[in-house]
């Protein structure tokens, strides 16, 4: 497993959300039971079950530095991925470095990392999603993503977080998926404005029965070129998500399950010039919607772990797969005392690859490598390019914590 990460320009994707961030647009359509908000402004009530030695505590009453963040809060901030919606909180750092995926995370007061989150634990259900967050080409939240199946994010900031979880002195992020105790549901539909993408969001659940059951499913497919115009569909899979609780007398359980099967492309550093300290567009290539792929690039040698040599499209970018079955159990001993106990079983595999700038511009005379062109003379300024091509290979891990 070969991998490192090197930071990029990401462009801010302007969509038209059908449902999710226009719930009240045609194509939208919701059903929810009436019920009352006894939410106060700042949300103070809100159960913190992240990284503290204690469980089932409010905001309140929390004696760490928390955040949470609802599924409704995310959607209306705009943000594309996992990594951009801990842009709204605070003292944590966000910065996206490859495209969806892949980025840059930190806590105030820590380094941020060349590739990852060094010092923050990103979570999924109070488990984490990988034990080392700055795994070369290879962290954590390119394996999750945020759509209608997630109920709120929690954000716990020092304090706790380092006695609480490995590789967190700076924060641990927990991701919540819904239970469906709350009746309702969405079906949404979004398109690309100024690039292709298509997208549709489903998301129900059943509300809390009498015998104290309830059941979720939600996921997203999408497909398209990115916000970088290419000839080539860079966005194409999704995600599916279910879980069934029931909770009973003292206690409850729960069980849920994931797949996600996704491809986006990776945006790495554009060619550019400086010109009198200045960083000046080359002809023909602007930086915010500059993309090196497209269908004549030629497939990629690759020489495997068993020195045979296989293909592979560089078009590909972050592929990622991640299938996880989870169960989770609390109830009270009475006298104060209580058990919690989780774990999750999940097989994660992935390939990064990428188009990297390098070296100076050169001037000269070319011969075309590939395409409908191939074999004939070019003359002009060219720049050299390293083709990232890196495999994490299929990992199966169990993940614990009571």
């Amino acid at each position: 497993m070969d991998i490192k990460r090197m930071g990029a320009l990401r462009p801010v994707a302007l969509a038209v959300w059908v449902a999710l961030v226009a719930p009240g647009a045609v194509l939208a359509q919701q059903a929810a039971e009436p019920k009352e908000d006894k939410k106060n402004a700042v949300d103070l009530e809100r159960i913190v079950i992240t990284a503290s030695p204690t469980t089932a505590v409010s905001t309140m009453r929390s004696s760490v530095s928390v955040s949470t963040t609802t599924v409704e809060q995310i959607q209306a901030s705009q943000a594309q991925s996992a990594a951009e919606a801990l842009r709204s909180i605070p003292g944590i750092r966000s910065e996206s470095s490859g495209g969806e995926g892949n980025s840059n995370i930190t806590a105030r007061g820590l380094p941020i990392s060349a590739g990852g989150a060094r010092y923050v634990q990103l979570q999924e259900n109070g488990l984490p999603i990988m034990i080392f967050g700055d795994i070369a080409f290879a962290t954590s939240d390119m394996f999750l993503r945020v759509d209608n199946s997630l109920d709120q994010m929690q954000v716990v900031r020092g304090g706790s977080a380092s006695t609480a979880a490995t590789n967190s002195p700076g924060a641990v992020v927990n991701y919540i998926t819904k239970t469906g105790a709350d009746r309702g549901g969405s079906v949404g539909v979004s398109f690309g404005l100024g690039f292709d993408q298509q997208r549709i969001d489903l998301d129900y659940s059943s509300g809390l029965s009498k015998d104290g059951s309830s059941y979720h499913v939600g996921g997203h497919f999408r497909q398209g070129k990115g916000a970088h115009p290419s000839d080539v569909k860079g966005e194409n899979g999704g995600q599916i998500q279910a879980s069934y609780s029931q909770a009973f007398a003292g206690g409850s359980f729960r069980i849920y399950g994931k797949f996600l099967d996704d491809s986006t492309p990776t945006l790495l550093p554009v060619p550019v010039k400086v010109v009198g300290g200045k960083i000046v567009e080359l002809p023909g290539i602007d930086p915010r919607k500059y993309t090196p792929y497209g269908s004549n690039w030629p497939t990629d040698p690759v020489l495997n772990k068993d020195n045979s040599i296989s293909q592979t499209n560089v078009n590909n970018g972050l592929t990622v797969r991640n299938t996880a079955i989870g169960a989770e159990v609390a109830f009270s001993l009475g006298d104060g005392w209580k058990v919690e106990d989780r774990v999750r079983l999940s097989e994660i595999s992935g390939r990064f690859t990428g188009i990297f700038p390098r070296g100076d511009l050169e001037a000269g005379t070319f011969t075309i490598q590939s395409g409908p062109q191939k074999g004939q003379k070019w003359t002009g300024t060219a720049a050299g390019v390293a083709s990232f091509n890196t495999a994490l290979m299929l990992s199966t891990g169990v993940s614990r914590r009571n």
